[in-house]
């Protein structure tokens, strides 16, 4: 049975973290210094995964679940909304919007092929600890 407004504003936190289900993964939980977050769990490629939709009373009930709504269209298009919300948008190959790859400069190397990264991992070998006892050896 969906939540009300007077449900909400009656509950009292307890010793422990409490959840009062909504529907369709939307729930209200509960803590135990009185905070109230409204939160939403889903499962995207066999995992479930769960997401804040917002802080009560700042975000009501009413936009709590549109908040849901809006997270359930884009799982039924294929993504993951804890993703989608941070402004993640993966590359893509031409126009077909499954096939996905590494984004690439246009002299045709990966991001981390850069100079600047080889010399990190020159820097990062050459300080290791046993490089003194190997220098020794060879």
């Amino acid at each position: 049975m969906p939540l009300t407004d007077l449900q909400i504003r009656a509950a009292k936190p307890s010793l422990a973290s409490k959840k009062l289900a909504d529907g369709k993964g939307l729930f209200l939980q509960l803590n135990p210094n009185g905070s109230k977050y409204w939160r939403l769990q889903y499962r995207i490629a066999g995992r479930e995964k769960l997401i804040s939709l917002g802080v009560y009373p700042e975000t009501g009930l009413s936009e709590a679940r549109r908040k849901r709504d809006d997270a359930r269209k884009l799982l039924a298009a294929g993504l993951d909304p804890g993703q989608n919300r941070c402004g993640f948008d993966p590359p893509r190959v031409g126009n077909d919007p499954f096939a996905l790859s590494p984004p690439m400069s246009p002299s045709g190397s990966t991001p981390l092929s850069k100079p600047f990264h080889a010399d990190i991992d020159i820097r990062r070998h050459m300080a290791h600890p046993l490089r003194k006892s190997l220098i020794k050896r060879t």
